[in-house]
Order: C-alpha cells, then sequence, then structure tokens
C-alpha cells in the first residue's frame, strides 16, 4: 500500500491554511472533523490533530458513515450508528430511522431514535456469578431480538427477557461451567459462559453456547473472554468452541481477533412444496445391508483433506445394523435411499429436530425437522442423487406436517459446504475454534 506523504489544510477558494505534515506512518485519513484527522483503526477510529502532530482520542467503531462540523457517525455493523459530537462532549447510540441511507443527512437530531446512553466509561471484568444472570439474559434477549430480524426461523420465545435468562441459568448450572462479565459505569455490558463436554470425544475442550454470550459492543467480548479464557487454560481446557450468530459479523470479527476459526455452519430454510422425485424412496427392510455400507462414507469423506476430521472411534457393522433396525422401527424418522439402475447409492435421513444434542436453545427453530445424516457413493456424485435426495426430504418432512427445516456441515467439507447453501439454507449459527497453543 502506498504511504501518504504530507497533508495539508486548504480551503474551497484553495488557500492552504495549515503546512504540509506528514500523518502518522504514512496512514491515509479515512475523513476529517474540525478537531482533525481520522484514521481507521482495528476496532476504532484514531483522531489525529495535524497542528500538533499527536492523536487525540480513540473514537468508537472503525466505519465513519458521515461526519461534519465536529460531530462523527460511525458504526461496527452499522445497523446501530455513534452519534459523537466532539464539541458538546457527548456520544450515544442512534438507530436510523430508514436505514443508514435515511439517517445520513446534515442534521438528524429530530428524526434520531435514542437506544442507550454513551458507554464510554472504562470496562471492569469481574467472574459470572449469579447475581449477574438477569442482566446477562437482557442481553442476551436484545441480541437474540437483532438476530431474528435477519433470521425470522430462530425461536421467537427467547426474544423475552424471562426465557433468555433461563438459558443462560442452564448454561451457568452445566457441569464446569465458569465463565466472566464486562461492567461499564455500573452495568452489565457483556458476558461470557463456557462449560467442558465429554472429553472421549472432544478432548480437552470448553464450549460456549448459543446463550453462552452476548455484549453490545462486540469489542468487549475480547476483553471478558481474556478473563475467562485464563481460567480455562489452567484447567487445561485447549480447545474452545464458540457458536456465534452467523448474522453479528461484528462479534464474529471479534471471535476471530480471538485467533478463533471458523469451523462448523448451522442452516435453516423454509420446507418448499415440492412433489416426490423419480427413483428415491423410504427405506425397507430389504436395503439394510445397502445402508450399512453407506454408513462410512460420511466419516471416511471427512477425514480427508481439507476437513481431517478424527471423528468418533468407529462402530462394528453388527452395532450399525442394529441402530439402523431401530431406526427404521421409529416412524418420527425418516431413511431416505436412492436408487440408480436397481442399486442403493445414497440415502438421507430425517429426525426430529428434538433428538439433536447441536441444534439446542437459541439454536433450535420450533417444530423443525434435522436433516441429521447424508451421503452418496462417489461415483455417482453430480448425478443428481443428492437433489433428488434432497427433494424428498422436502416432500416427506412436508408430509409429516413440518414447515422449517435444519442440517449442519463442516465448512472444510469442500463438496457440503457448496451443496447445502445452493439448496436453500442459511446459516444461522457458525461454531469456532481455537485450539491452544
Amino acid at each position: 500500500m502506498r504511504a501518504l506523504s504530507a497533508v495539508e489544510e486548504v480551503t474551497l477558494e484553495g488557500t492552504i491554511t495549515a503546512r504540509p505534515v506528514r500523518p502518522p506512518n504514512g496512514r491515509w485519513p479515512v475523513a476529517a472533523i474540525d478537531d482533525g484527522l481520522l484514521f481507521q483503526g482495528e476496532s476504532k477510529l484514531d483522531l489525529w490533530d495535524p497542528a500538533t502532530e499527536s492523536f487525540l482520542a480513540q473514537l468508537p467503531g472503525p466505519f465513519p458513515a458521515a461526519t461534519w462540523g465536529n460531530r462523527v457517525v460511525s458504526c461496527v455493523e452499522c445497523d446501530e450508528l455513534y452519534l459523537i459530537d466532539r464539541d458538546a462532549d457527548t456520544q450515544r447510540t442512534v438507530l436510523p430511522p430508514d436505514g443508514v441511507a435515511g439517517f445520513l443527512k446534515l442534521d438528524c437530531q429530530p428524526t434520531c431514535t435514542p437506544v442507550s446512553s454513551a458507554a464510554m466509561g472504562r470496562l471492569e471484568t469481574r467472574p459470572f456469578t449469579d447475581e449477574f444472570l438477569a442482566p446477562a439474559g437482557e442481553l442476551l434477549a436484545a441480541r437474540h431480538r437483532e438476530h431474528r430480524g435477519a433470521e425470522p426461523l430462530l425461536p421467537a420465545r427467547y426474544e423475552r427477557a424471562a426465557a433468555a435468562t433461563k438459558e443462560v441459568a442452564v448454561q451457568w448450572r452445566t457441569e464446569g461451567a465458569s465463565g466472566a462479565v464486562g461492567i461499564r459505569d455500573g452495568r452489565l455490558v457483556a458476558y461470557l459462559l463456557g462449560a467442558p463436554k465429554d472429553e472421549s470425544r472432544w478432548g480437552p475442550n470448553v464450549w460456549v453456547e448459543s446463550a453462552g454470550h452476548a455484549s453490545e459492543d462486540p469489542e468487549d467480548l475480547r476483553d471478558i473472554y481474556a478473563t475467562a479464557a485464563g481460567r480455562w487454560f489452567e484447567e487445561g481446557r485447549v480447545r474452545q468452541y464458540a457458536l456465534v450468530p452467523a448474522s453479528a459479523t461484528g462479534h464474529v470479527s471479534a471471535w476471530f481477533r480471538l485467533s478463533f476459526g471458523l469451523q462448523h455452519a448451522i442452516g435453516v430454510r423454509e420446507l418448499p412444496e415440492v412433489p416426490w422425485p423419480d427413483g428415491v424412496r423410504s427405506a425397507e427392510l430389504r436395503d439394510v445391508d445397502a445402508l450399512v455400507d453407506l454408513s462410512p462414507l460420511l466419516s471416511e469423506h471427512q477425514a480427508q483433506p481439507p476437513v481431517f476430521g478424527i471423528g468418533l472411534p468407529r462402530e462394528t457393522a453388527a452395532e450399525i445394523r442394529a441402530e439402523i433396525l431401530e431406526d427404521m422401527a421409529n416412524n418420527e424418522i425418516g431413511d431416505l435411499v436412492a436408487e440408480q439402475n436397481g442399486r442403493v447409492v445414497g440415502a438421507f435421513q430425517n429426525v426430529p429436530v428434538e433428538l439433536s444434542s447441536m441444534h439446542t436453545s437459541l439454536a433450535r427453530p420450533e417444530g423443525a425437522v434435522l436433516l441429521s445424516w447424508a451421503a452418496t457413493r462417489p461415483e455417482v456424485r453430480g448425478s443428481g442423487a443428492g437433489i433428488a435426495l434432497t427433494q424428498a426430504t422436502f416432500a416427506w418432512a412436508r408430509e409429516h406436517g413440518y414447515t422449517t427445516i435444519v442440517t449442519d456441515w463442516r465448512v472444510t467439507n469442500l463438496i457440503s459446504s457448496r451443496f447445502w447453501p445452493a439448496r436453500g439454507f442459511r446459516e444461522t449459527f457458525l461454531r469456532l475454534y481455537r485450539h491452544i497453543p
């Protein structure tokens, strides 16, 4: 990137009113106000005075939406905006009534709707305790309301603070749970809770579930993680997972800047009314041998690059057969098979979402069906077998009274991470992962 050699103040008439000055490190300013130039930082705007060649302040939000006089409108995700008036020494958060475009006018004061008071005080971090359950629930409910604005199929009841607080309590009461909160000006503005799962499957781990975190400012999440993760590391929990709303890009970015990476995605869509396709039917007892043969295909594929998924210890053929027979006897489970030339070449399984250990709490749409397992033989991929099975899944689910379907996939699985979004699934939550060291 080119460095900026100098900046100078010039009037509209072309008169130079200040000597040329080299900006810090040759950085390019993104905006200017009466007090100086604004430079984009990692999560803030840096205000620099060319007259004194010094930084005056850091302003919230790395993206300037508008400036006039000594006032700045900035944002992180830009569905909420920071309104800063340097002359009056005030700041507040506002919601634009008609979106950002409707907000960007010279005098927005008559139409701006205040959301909260300025939160400019120092953030204090503390361990999570019972006293923080109710305010944490309020934070979570606010986060979920925003999330449902992006994805209305998510459960509505957690928009209410009472229901959200119960989910926070579930996380807090989980064996081995611990966490931290962020307090600014005497008010809870962020919380984080994590708890371990079965180490035989996940190793020395800690999980931050969908109800395990919320923060008004994504940057505060990084501070409270530093407090919570210290204990997790001391306990040897170096495999760390977090389930984060996919639409909360500022929060996802905050996790990324804590060295978390994207591992897994959860998706949802409405069930379309489609007919059963040719070549797909419900599985029958005569298909058991074929289903046993298909069973290891998914884990074998996920063990290959770029997934490198180790997975659970492989079950024996007898164990797999017993599970298939048990599922076939359950009318709530739909096992579907695709045939080509009289041979079973693929299978999908559909189950009530309530049977899932992943699609829980805020990530569990009400009354949804879960597409829990899917595989086709490698030699028929690209032949349309997977698309036909997907259409049959939609038809089966509709016949059984469902209107919503969920599934999930490893984002490093090149086939599934392209196939499911192409079938109309929208990401709702992202599972992020960090391994220390």
